[in-house]
């Protein structure tokens, strides 16, 4: 990760430990939570703008796209059939499916970013690549549980208060299409076998 995305993501790490965090540190108001917000996106954008073309499918475009769905996901009414989504959207399917190929990626934060994807630029849920993609993911991480997927997710800049409503969503039709509870504990199983 270059110096630039790495600043924003720790940036992005620091508001979700904030965010999170039950010790008694001074609660800010909502105008200077969304001051901080604001500064952050600017920052995202000033790395890569939503019509940016420069799709050279590196690590670094991945994230970068990853914290621009993470920062669309604080928008209350995102436009999502605005222009700029559907490119957006391309955008980061196209780096996703790239970095899936990658075998230096964590494949935990590729399912980290498809579940705040579902938080802002990806919400109907039954999109052919985004189904099969989330699904596939789940099956071969072994993630079998909501306590499984939420502990993953903790791992990454996650806000609960934005992100847990819809993540329960995804995680509830995630188990339709794949019957998760019954799937990965076979698979599991099986690669223990082999």
């Amino acid at each position: 990760m270059d110096s630039g995305t790495r600043e924003i993501y720790i940036d992005l790490v620091v508001l979700a430990a904030y965010a999170k965090s039950s010790s008694p540190i001074p609660r800010i108001s909502y105008a200077h939570f969304s001051d901080i917000l604001a500064r952050i996106n600017y920052k995202v954008l000033a790395l890569r703008s939503f019509t940016s073309v420069k799709s050279s499918n590196t690590f670094d475009t991945f994230c970068q796209l990853s914290m621009q769905t993470f920062m669309i996901s604080f928008w209350h009414t995102p436009c999502i059939q605005h222009e700029l989504f559907y490119r957006l959207k391309g955008h980061f399917t196209a780096s996703i499916t790239h970095e899936l190929q990658n075998e230096e990626v964590d494949n935990n934060m590729i399912l980290w970013s498809l579940f705040i994807a579902s938080c802002s630029i990806f919400r109907e849920l039954d999109g052919p690549w985004f189904r099969s993609t989330t699904l596939g993911l789940v099956i071969s991480l072994g993630v079998n549980s909501w306590v499984a997927l939420h502990t993953l997710l903790n791992r990454f800049p996650w806000i609960s208060f934005f992100h847990e409503k819809m993540a329960r969503k995804l995680w509830a039709a995630i188990n339709t299409w794949g019957k998760i509870s019954e799937v990965v504990p076979s698979i599991l199983s099986l690669q223990h076998e082999v």
